[in-house]
């Protein structure tokens, strides 16, 4: 007999909203209204939000701790977070930015108000929440997370009733990231099921995901079905989807001799991936497919 599992008893949010920077930094347009509308929508959603805008450096950190410890002590509980206004990364490492720090031009000034993806890290890791999953809209990105991240969807197991950590940026470290509100807008479709018609719909079908180096390969990784990552010009080591239930496999040649021949033209060359046969495929996803197995056993 099928058995049936509640998942999520109670679910927390918090919302952060910053733009009225003091310190140099440019000044979002659309850093609190997105909050306050990913707020909405997520309380329509059963959600019990916490909604903070422009934050400085102490109350951000306060209010991190304070909900990954007091919110995250319910073991059955889900939490969301999501952080909207500047981001910066240097050396390795990701921050994000309170209303009062100063430009990175700073040094030891700015990293003392910055809040470092490694600290938000360590906040993560004290709380005792099933599920926990952050979004930021920030440039930005770090060297973090070893947490552990997606599992098999529970269609497949039970494996969803334990600990996940999950994370998801609007922007790569250096990359600009558009301030007029598309991310948020396709969030909230995302909430609302408006892409159900789409990708989103056959992920819901979807147990067991191989492709190559794309969005969709990355979104099925955040989603927590086994994905196989096929790659051939691009950097597997940067680029393989991310979580526990993932894995990759690339082409004989590796990037540079792929990318790398005197005259090479992208949109001139029919394919970069004859050197990976699908034998060699079928047999990444199998060992893949068994390890889900393994551990869901």
């Amino acid at each position: 007999m099928a058995e049936t599992v509640r998942l999520y008893p109670n679910s927390y949010a918090l919302v952060i909203g910053i733009d009225r920077y003091t310190a140099g930094w440019p000044r979002p347009s659309n850093a609190v209204k997105d909050a306050r509308l990913v707020a909405a929508v997520l309380e329509a959603r059963g959600f019990a939000v916490t909604l903070e805008e422009n934050l400085d450096s102490s109350a951000l950190k306060q209010a991190f701790e304070r909900f990954f410890v007091l919110k995250g002590q319910d073991p059955k509980a889900r939490l969301f977070v999501w952080f909207t206004g500047h981001g910066h990364a240097e050396h390795g490492e990701g921050y994000l930015v309170p209303v009062d720090a100063p430009g990175p031009d700073a040094g030891p000034g700015f990293r003392l108000k910055a809040l470092s993806m490694r600290r938000f890290g360590e906040f993560v890791r004290q709380a005792r929440a099933k599920h926990a999953y952050a979004v930021f809209d920030a440039c930005f990105a770090g060297t973090i997370f070893d947490t552990a991240r997606g599992r098999p969807p529970a269609a497949i197991t039970r494996a969803t009733t334990l600990p996940v950590r999950q994370f998801l940026t609007s922007g790569d470290a250096a990359q600009q990231v558009s301030d007029d509100g598309r991310f948020r807008k396709l969030f909230v479709r995302a909430l609302e099921g408006g892409e159900r018609a789409t990708a989103g719909a056959c992920l819901t079908r979807c147990v067991f995901y191989v492709g190559n180096d794309s969005g969709l390969m990355h979104l099925a990784a955040a989603s927590g079905i086994p994905t196989l990552g096929l790659f051939g010009p691009s950097q597997a080591d940067r680029y393989a989807p991310a979580g526990r239930w993932t894995a990759y496999v690339r082409t004989r040649e590796s990037v540079e001799e792929l990318v790398g021949a005197p005259g090479f033209v992208y949109q001139n060359t029919e394919t970069h991936m004859d050197g990976l046969s699908i034998a060699a495929a079928a047999a990444a996803a199998e060992v893949l497919w068994r390890r889900c197995q393994g551990a869901a056993a």
